[in-house]
């Protein structure tokens, strides 16, 4: 995904890049270093209502290391402040490229593409599941299963939204990438794929039974989970297969999109 926007931005000669999101953010981490390793300076519109999580996330501790610059504000004040970081580096003589938060973009949904195509290389799922956040990840996956899987399903497991945010989010991303004015999938379907009751009250929220779950996970499978995204994805995953039979002995397919860098 990175890279793919990262080409558009050298293509477009900019040097500075400029994007939002949370101390936690997996996206942030992977664009703080592969930024500096191609000669980018990033700034990063830095949000969140909880400030001391700022030092205890490993994600935003590796942000640190890379240089990366930092716009603190309120989730409120995320809008305006992107608009004001951009013109401060305009008018430093700088030529800055913004990237939506997560990575939403036509190159960042097609990278997840590309994953499904990969997949269809090593197995034919009945089901592939991943965390639901931004909802480009999802998007992404959603366009390569119509794509090149159309019999498996896809589930995404909300991590923070509500599907009255979430679904519209990826119908207009669906709508965007595919170029169309008339979705592939309507967004009655794509609210079926998604499931917005293990969000455990919202973003960086948690309980005993989600860490208790995290635990035994590892300690069973040796799998590093965390309480942010992927602990929460797959504890909502395991307790729909519960109550789904139809998947009992089928291949199902979960990417771990995270992980160790919050636990």
């Amino acid at each position: 995904m990175i890279a793919l926007i990262l080409k558009k931005a050298k293509d477009q000669n900019a040097n500075y890049l400029v994007t939002a999101g949370g101390p936690h953010s997996n996206f942030n981490r992977a664009l703080a270093l592969m930024s500096k390793k191609m000669g980018f300076r990033l700034r990063i519109i830095l949000y969140d209502n909880n400030p001391h999580i700022h030092q205890e996330s490993l994600n935003k501790r590796i942000c640190d290391q890379t240089g990366a610059e930092y716009s603190i504000c309120t989730p409120d004040e995320v809008a305006e402040r992107i608009e004001e970081e951009i013109t401060k580096l305009k008018n430093a003589g700088e030529h800055p490229f913004f990237i939506y938060g997560g990575g939403k973009s036509y190159e960042g949904i097609k990278a997840y593409t590309e994953v499904v195509q990969e997949i269809t290389t090593q197995i034919t799922p009945e089901l592939i599941a991943t965390t639901l956040a931004t909802g480009t990840t999802f998007s992404g996956l959603l366009a390569g299963v119509q794509m090149y899987l159309p019999t498996t399903g896809l589930l995404g497991i909300s991590i923070a939204r509500q599907n009255e945010i979430s679904v519209p989010i990826v119908a207009q991303n669906l709508l965007e990438f595919f170029e169309s004015k008339t979705p592939k999938t309507p967004s009655s379907a794509i609210k079926d794929q998604i499931l917005d009751q293990y969000t455990f009250g919202g973003y960086g929220k948690s309980n005993k039974e989600l860490r208790d779950f995290i635990t035994k996970t590892m300690q069973n499978t040796g799998l590093i989970l965390d309480e942010i995204y992927v602990g929460k994805a797959l504890f909502g995953l395991t307790e729909h297969l519960k109550n789904n039979p139809k998947y009992k002995k089928k291949k199902v397919v979960f990417l771990l999109t995270g992980g160790i860098f919050h636990f």
